[in-house]
């Protein structure tokens, strides 16, 4: 279930901080703006999934749950973590799996 918000934390810590409280089913949605620096610490962790270059998105390559991800998005000069829901594909199970 996708949990419907507005409200974007000021910081990953406090997103971390909110999805700790919550039942893992109810953490979808949730967002926060992050620093440059973690969006590229985050980025260069893991091989990301699905790095779109263009768009300057990905996926970090590591699970919250089964298939809750967090994702990685910079619009204009913000960069944003965003809980998402992720389905690998084949290709992707062989590499990463």
């Amino acid at each position: 279930m996708k949990m419907e918000t507005k409200q974007i934390f000021k910081n990953f810590e406090l997103l971390e901080t909110e999805i700790d409280k919550r039942d893992y089913n109810n953490i979808e949605g949730l967002k926060a703006e992050i620093t440059a620096k973690q969006f590229d610490f985050f980025l260069n962790i893991l091989p990301p999934l699905n790095w779109n270059t263009e768009k300057n998105t990905f996926i970090l390559n590591e699970p919250l749950t089964e298939n809750l991800y967090y994702g990685f998005s910079q619009i204009g000069i913000k960069f944003y973590c965003e809980v998402l829901r992720y389905n690998m594909n084949k290709e992707e199970l062989f590499y990463y799996g």
